[in-house]
């Protein structure tokens, strides 16, 4: 189904209005807009205000119209940040979605050591992927594979660096320091994660990346993984599989390589889930993906060896000095099994298998801004039946 011309040129509009009424309503309280980011400084104190706008559309879908939506936020999300003498961070945003206020990150940090200290709500340590910004993502959704990967949670993390390697450990769960921050931390998992990064070529065009992530988890409520495959505004396809109840525990396993040629970068993951049960075998899950891109017109995407990921894209001759912007093309490929075939979950119902193919185009006019169009191939497996379907889906976003 396809939207009219109209309809998003009004998208365009309002994510133009919500970004210039959030800029405009901390202009006075600050001392400017510079370089994407709105901030000030008090003596040894640095305050930031950080948000980010993203607005998707539909454009084109083989599923009956009951299952799209043609247009929606996918995130409305506003933060601060503190830095007090360099060493002493503090960092709070909330999504601020469906007339409710969502809290997503809360924590206080010390960096004044060669280890950093973190307590409070935060991204696990696992994964090249989840530890990636959404404002920095290839295309417009995380991988498959990444619902196996753990989220925010609430807990303590250190992180350490050397010259080529970084390394990232936590421990989380809704009893760690006695912090129930959300709602969502009474239910959430205890767990203890590692994940390291080796830099093990780096030259003025070429730097390779490898990794590995590990996570033990123990849960309650047993164990049940669920995705959308790739976009959120199709509601008619789910690649999952029945909760496992008889489970309290289970483990995670990543791998992670990354390629960078100048313009050009290559990435790949391998994520896998081992779920012990009490009444049967096992059951064992996995995806993974790989994601090429280039940039057109020349840039290249940043690297942090102690957080062990890819930043975004700064255009070389912005629209604001009379340029084109930056151009990016992205593809990837992307598998989720959810299928295990020694074990039968309830009856004769396993979990779904599913795979997307997907192209995308990126423009970014100036730093903080860009518009990102996908073609998706989806395809779900369940029991003996496959669902193919295509969607074509665009994105405009601004973020400070």
């Amino acid at each position: 189904m396809l939207i009219a011309q109209r309809n998003f040129r009004s998208v365009i509009r309002t994510l133009t209005a919500v970004a210039a009424c959030n800029l405009a309503a901390t202009a006075p309280a600050l001392a400017g807009f510079k370089d994407g980011r709105v901030e000030t400084e008090v003596g040894d104190l640095k305050v930031r205000l950080d948000g980010r706008f993203m607005y998707d559309g539909l454009l084109d879908s083989s599923l009956p119209a009951a299952d799209e939506n043609n247009a929606d936020w996918r995130r409305a999300r506003l933060g601060l940040r503190l830095n007090w003498d360099n060493d002493w961070r503090f960092r709070a945003s909330a999504d601020t979605l469906d007339d409710e206020v969502s809290l997503r990150d809360l924590r206080v940090e010390y960096r004044g050591w060669p280890v950093h200290l973190a307590l409070g709500r935060m991204q696990e340590p696992f994964g090249m992927s989840e530890n990636e910004s959404s404002n920095n993502l290839g295309l417009m959704e995380r991988p498959l594979a990444t619902v196996l990967g753990p989220d925010f949670s609430t807990g303590v993390r250190a992180n350490t660096r050397g010259k080529n390697w970084g390394l990232t450990m936590g421990v989380f769960g809704p009893d760690i320091a006695g912090l129930k921050i959300t709602n969502d931390d009474e239910n959430a998992d205890e767990s203890i994660n590692a994940r390291a990064t080796y830099r093990p070529l780096r030259t003025r065009q070429v730097l390779l990346h490898l990794g590995a992530s590990v996570s033990h988890r123990e849960t309650e409520g047993g164990v049940r993984f669920n995705s959308r495959p790739e976009s959120t505004l199709l509601s008619g396809l789910n690649i999952s599989h029945p909760r496992i109840e008889d489970a309290d525990q289970y483990g995670l396993y990543g791998l992670e390589f990354a390629l960078r040629n100048g313009p050009r970068l290559l990435k790949a993951e391998y994520i896998a889930a081992d779920v012990d049960r009490d009444l049967g075998a096992a059951a064992q899950f996995d995806g993974y993906y790989v994601e090429g891109s280039w940039a057109l017109t020349g840039e290249r995407r940043r690297y942090s060896v102690r957080n062990g990921v890819f930043g975004g894209i700064d255009p070389k001759r912005p629209v604001t000095d009379g340029g084109l912007g930056a151009w990016e093309i992205a593809a990837r490929y992307s598998r989720l099994n959810l299928r295990d075939a020694d074990i039968d979950l309830d009856g004769d119902i396993d979990g779904e298998d599913g795979e997307v193919t997907s192209l995308g185009l990126n423009w970014y006019p100036v730093r903080n801004a860009r518009v990102m169009v996908n073609a998706l191939r989806i395809s779900e497996i369940g029991g003996s039946s496959t669902d193919k379907e295509n969607a074509v889906q665009i994105r405009a976003q601004f973020f400070f």
